[in-house]
């Protein structure tokens, strides 16, 4: 029962759209030019500094 309500309540949020169709673009400058996600970079950063200290 859930499920079938939760198909039919959100069926245009399961709608995957292109890029395009959105008018989206790619940010490919500053931190972005070098690393796609600068947070997860960081925290690897930061796992291997914490090992290095420790």
């Amino acid at each position: 029962m859930f499920r079938e309500f939760t198909l039919l309540t959100l069926t245009a949020a399961t709608a995957v759209k292109h890029q395009a169709d959105r008018q989206q673009t790619v940010i490919d400058t500053g931190v972005y030019s070098i690393v796609r996600h600068p947070m997860y970079a960081g925290a690897v950063l930061v796992m291997v500094g914490m090992s290095l200290w420790l």
